[in-house]
C-alpha cells in the first residue's frame, strides 16, 4: 500500500513537470539598426551564406578555454531567422540595390567566443566577393575579421553582434565605394 501511494505520488509529480508551461525563447534580430541613408551602388543582388550546419536560428557560442572546437547554443535565446538571412536583409536595406553586380558574403564565423567563464568576444569572420551580373568569375574579394568584447551572457552576445553587423555593413560599403565598378554597369 505504501509503495503504491509512493508510486502514485511520483507519477503525479512527473505529470506536473510535463504540464508546466515552457517559456518561449527570446527572439533577436537587426531590424531596428538605424540606416541613415541607403547607399546607391551598382549592386543588383546581395547574398549572405553560411555553412549549412550553421544555418540555424540558435545563438551560438564557443568555450575556447574548455573545448574550442565545440559549438553550444543559448537555450532561451534565438535569432529571428538564421544569422545569414538577418544580415542579408540588413545589407539590402543598407545598399539600395539597383542593377549591376552581385555581392556574396560568406560568414565563416558568427559566434560568441569565451576565453574564460567571465570574458568573451563576439567574432565575425567573412569572405566578401563581388561577382559580375552574370557568370561566376570573382571580380574582387575581401576578407573581413572583426570582434568586439561582449558581456559573458546571451544579452551581451546579442548587443555585440548588433554592433558588429552595423560595422560589417559600413566596412562592406566602404570597400565597394573604393572599387572601380565599371564591370557592374
Amino acid at each position: 500500500m505504501r509503495r503504491a501511494v509512493s508510486c502514485a505520488l511520483a507519477a503525479l509529480l512527473l505529470a506536473g513537470c510535463m504540464l508546466a508551461p515552457v517559456e518561449a525563447p527570446r527572439r533577436h534580430d537587426f531590424a531596428d539598426l538605424v540606416i541613415t541613408q541607403p547607399i546607391a551602388l551598382p549592386i543588383a543582388a546581395i547574398t549572405v551564406t553560411m555553412d549549412p550546419y550553421r544555418q540555424q536560428d540558435a545563438l551560438a557560442y564557443r568555450l575556447l578555454y574548455a573545448s574550442p572546437t565545440h559549438f553550444a547554443h543559448y537555450a532561451g535565446h534565438r535569432w529571428l531567422a538564421p544569422p545569414n538571412k538577418l544580415i542579408e536583409r540588413y545589407l539590402e536595406r543598407r545598399l539600395a540595390a539597383t542593377q549591376g553586380c552581385r555581392l556574396v558574403l560568406h560568414l565563416e564565423e558568427f559566434a560568441q567566443h569565451f576565453t574564460s567563464p567571465t570574458e568573451s568576444r563576439w567574432v565575425v569572420l567573412a569572405d566578401a566577393r563581388l561577382l559580375p551580373p552574370r557568370g561566376k568569375k570573382t571580380l574582387m574579394r575581401r576578407s573581413v575579421a572583426m570582434s568586439l568584447a561582449a558581456e559573458p551572457n546571451a544579452q551581451g552576445a546579442v548587443a555585440s553582434a548588433r554592433v558588429l553587423v552595423a560595422q560589417l555593413g559600413e566596412e562592406v560599403v566602404a570597400w565597394l565605394m573604393q572599387q572601380k565598378l565599371e564591370d557592374c554597369a
